[in-house]
């Protein structure tokens, strides 16, 4: 609970100070840096992905009895 509440804090500070970053800068540069954000997005978004991908890949392992199981052996009776 902790490490997501941390993340998004360090998210919402990223946020609030480019934003406060963009309405100091001039007209121009704004529109520039703006383009640079924008083109930010979808690198991000792959990298998401790919963690995405992996931790679950890591964390929905089968388990080993059902791996060469077929469908008519019978479950394991729950003791």
């Amino acid at each position: 609970m902790k490490l997501i509440l941390s993340a998004l804090f360090l998210i919402l500070a990223v946020v609030l100070t480019a934003g406060l970053y963009l309405t100091v800068r001039k007209p121009d540069d704004r529109k520039a840096d703006r383009t640079k954000l924008y083109g930010l997005f979808r690198p991000i978004s792959r990298i998401k992905r790919q963690l995405r991908d992996f931790l679950f890949k890591i964390l929905h392992r089968v388990p080993d009895a059902a791996i060469n199981r077929t469908d008519d052996e019978p479950n394991a009776a729950a003791g």
